[in-house]
């Protein structure tokens, strides 16, 4: 800061600072939230090299809120700001019963505003999360285990690109209506309550979607192998691959319509 009095001027830098409880909200024009925080707490220091403003610090925010449904608690980490970037290099938080960690980086400058995450998620409880994102059944219930590498412009948050990979253990499939019908056909209506021992695959992020590669759910009685894509508008279009074990399959009254066949 500079404060000019005649023929004197005083150059004033601020060393040190500290930022208790305060709150940030970033919306586009249509008012939707692409970010929220509260309970905000910052300690840090700033340089001035080369007439830049750089700072490093420690970051602590009590709620964090990315979009209008995800929701983050806890979160913490060392910054750096330099170059017009700021850097989150050991994020950490809890997120709908589970934890998170990895890293951040947020670009206001030449490019920007644009965001890189490169986040692990455990344990999250899909029963927690689901609801806010659906507003609606529980499309999936279990635990999940999420890596994720993400980049975007926050003008335009739903172009983001990315690729990752996913885990969900003891997984119920329990929102999908195909595998209602599915056992409606067979006269097995037990197939919807199928716990999974696990459910994995791969998958990317692109054209407002989420598409996954080799995507697997096994357990005792029925696997499934797949393909598809999960959009942001919740269309689900899959290509799927059921197996059902011999005890299961014996199950099938022979009036079942349907073309069947043993394997």
């Amino acid at each position: 800061m500079t404060l000019k009095t005649g023929i004197f001027r005083f150059n004033i830098l601020l060393k040190k600072f500290l930022l208790n409880e305060g709150k940030v909200r970033v919306s586009n024009a249509a008012k939707e939230i692409l970010f929220a925080a509260e309970g905000v707490n910052v300690l840090g220091e700033l340089q001035l090299l080369n007439h830049l403003n750089d700072a490093k610090g420690t970051l602590s925010i009590r709620q964090l809120q990315l979009g209008s449904k995800l929701h983050f608690t806890d979160t913490r980490s060392p910054f750096e700001f330099a170059d017009s970037v700021l850097k989150l290099n050991e994020l950490k938080g809890h997120v709908h019963g589970g934890t998170y960690e990895g890293a951040a980086q947020l670009n206001t400058g030449v490019g920007g505003p644009g965001f890189l995450l490169n986040l692990s998620l455990r344990e999250v409880d899909l029963a927690s999360l689901l609801p806010d994102l659906s507003s609606g059944n529980n499309l999936l219930q279990g635990l999940l285990q999420l890596q994720v590498q993400l980049a975007g412009d926050l003008n335009q948050p739903l172009l983001m690109q990315g690729t990752g990979s996913m885990q969900i253990g003891r997984a119920r499939l329990t929102g999908i209506p195909a595998l209602d019908k599915l056992g409606t056909m067979l006269k097995l209506p037990q197939i919807r309550e199928t716990e999974f021992e696990s459910i994995q695959g791969n998958y990317k992020v692109a054209d407002q979607r989420v598409t996954f590669y080799e995507l697997e759910a096994k357990s005792p009685d029925l696997q499934m192998t797949g393909s598809g894509f999960l959009g942001f508008d919740r269309k689900l279009d899959m290509d799927v691959l059921l197996i059902l074990s011999a005890k299961l399959a014996a199950q099938i009254p022979p009036e079942a319509p349907g073309s069947l066949f043993l394997r």
